[in-house]
């Protein structure tokens, strides 16, 4: 069965693929990279977990203008052959549980929300998971991890009224790239996902989420991974 079930989740991704390039072809050229384990291709179905913080801004909240929280997790995931990779839960950063609506992340603020209380606390939980990604090398020389239907609902306090926001994107990308000393994959600190998502309260666009620590991609038995343009590694 678990076979059956990555195998479904490969087919997944290729779809996504499939809309990365009707999304990118008016824009950009884009080619298949892949992802190496110490080195080498990767040919086969490899754990991956990638932990940091990212701040999630809704940049037109109604009254506030801007509302923006600041939360840890952990992304539990796969990579695998042809730049397949896949989010597969978000983890609390400090328990290791699974995130859901009913045992949100705790978040704190930074500007447009109260600060969070145990009463009142700042939710955040994942919406639209499992996610499909794929890296693609674009043709300005830099390496894109696509995602396909991503999303998060935020719950806060906004001038003592309790407040939900969701954002969705049905398509964005971050920056890949790799690292130094060590020299694994991973998405520098300041990275804003592009393009924004859009939010049930600001509306089109205004979704501005931003990587605020070194989110490195990990493999959960230890080696290194990294980033290649497609054949480099075989």
């Amino acid at each position: 069965m678990k076979k059956l079930y990555f195998i479904g989740l490969t087919l997944l991704a290729v779809f996504a693929f499939s809309s990365v390039l009707v999304a990118s072809a008016s824009a950009e050229t884009t080619l298949l990279a892949e992802w190496l384990f110490n080195g080498a291709a990767v040919t086969g179905t490899l754990t991956t977990e990638i932990s940091g913080e990212i701040s999630l801004e809704d940049n037109k909240a109604p009254i506030v203008g801007k509302a923006d929280v600041l939360c840890s997790g952990i992304l539990d995931g796969w990579v695998d052959a042809n730049g397949l990779d896949f989010v597969s839960e978000v983890l609390n950063l400090t328990t290791l549980v699974a995130v859901t609506l009913a045992a949100a992340l705790l978040c704190t603020t930074i500007s447009g929300c109260e600060a969070a209380t145990e009463a009142s606390p700042i939710e955040v939980s994942p919406v639209g998971l499992p996610w499909s990604t794929l890296l693609v090398l674009v043709e300005n020389g830099t390496f894109r991890d696509f995602i396909t239907g991503s999303g998060y609902e935020v719950l806060c306090l906004v001038l003592g009224i309790n407040v939900e926001d969701t954002c969705t994107a049905a398509l964005t990308s971050l920056l890949v790239e790799n690292g130094t000393a060590p020299t694994g994959a991973l998405t520098p600190a300041g990275t804003a996902a592009t393009p924004n998502a859009n939010c049930t309260l600001g509306g089109a666009g205004t979704g501005v989420n931003t990587v605020q620590t070194e989110a490195r991609v990990l493999d959960t038995a230890g080696g290194e991974i990294t980033v290649s343009s497609e054949g480099a590694g075989r």
